[in-house]
């Protein structure tokens, strides 16, 4: 990691990485939903967490492999990122997510419009094909319990995330991007129930916007009194600084410098 001005390729990176790990999670909720089946809780998760382990192993070397703006912000607080650089990699990100939605769309087009009809309907179930862009809170959850859900669930993600990539552990570099996959899976196989695994604010806020442009119109705005747009966005940031300083202040301050390994 460096703190110079990004380059194309870096920035390029980004964008290939975060639209490789959306897509092919958004392909594996889509395959779920629309297959008349119920909704394989497992199947997703591992094709998450493999898509992440896919991606950060194609832009590791390249960008350093953030792929989501809650860990280049986390690492932007710790020194590592330019203002320049997060700035740059977010838009990516954002902007890759978008793609990787009109991907899922193209993909399974038909078989939204022979579940859907001509309209797009709208609803909270997991039956809803809403859920191939985007996650939403089940209907027992609150604005508190939101936030705290996403919260806890991003800041533990975040603090395997920077243990693994904390050279001083000695882990090998080439293992890494297989370990934050695996961390992403430890993680969501703990929550999920109450809104998904909206874990990466660039596909929140990103997939929110498309919707308007697929058909289902303001109804995606509405959850929690229309709170719950930012709940995704915000929460997952707050809890990334949280994990990622909680390591910091903790493991990282037991161990020596000395024995940092490459």
């Amino acid at each position: 990691m460096t703190r110079a001005a990004p380059s194309v390729r870096e920035v390029l990176a980004e964008f290939l990485g975060t639209f490789l790990l959306q897509g092919i999670g958004g392909l594996c909720i889509a395959n779920a939903v629309l297959s008349n089946k119920p909704a394989n809780d497992l199947g997703m998760c591992i094709g998450f967490s493999l898509a992440i382990s896919f991606s950060v192993a194609l832009t590791y070397d390249i960008s350093g492999g953030f792929i989501n703006p809650a860990v280049s912000l986390v690492f932007f607080s710790f020194g590592d990122l330019s203002l320049l650089k997060l700035i740059s990699y977010v838009v990516a990100q954002c902007l890759a997510a978008v793609c990787a939605s009109l991907l899922v769309l193209v993909v399974y087009y038909d078989a939204i419009m022979a579940v859907d009809g001509s309209s797009h309907h709208f609803t909270f179930g997991n039956a809803s094909t809403a859920h191939l862009f985007a996650s939403f809170p089940a209907d027992y959850l609150t604005l508190t319990g939101g936030l705290v859900d996403q919260t806890i669930g991003c800041a533990l993600f975040i603090f395997l995330i920077v243990f693994i990539g904390d050279t001083r552990h000695g882990i090998p570099r080439l293992v890494r991007p297989l370990l934050f996959g695996l961390a992403f899976a430890a993680v969501t196989a703990g929550i999920g129930i109450n809104a998904g695994y909206p874990l990466n604010p660039a596909d929140l806020c990103s997939r929110l916007f498309i919707y308007t442009f697929v058909g289902y119109g303001p109804h995606v705005f509405e959850p929690l009194n229309g709170a719950w747009i930012w709940v995704p966005v915000v929460a997952p940031l707050i809890g990334a600084l949280l994990g990622g300083w909680l390591y910091k202040f903790t493991i990282g301050c037991l161990l020596n410098d000395a024995d940092r390994q490459l």
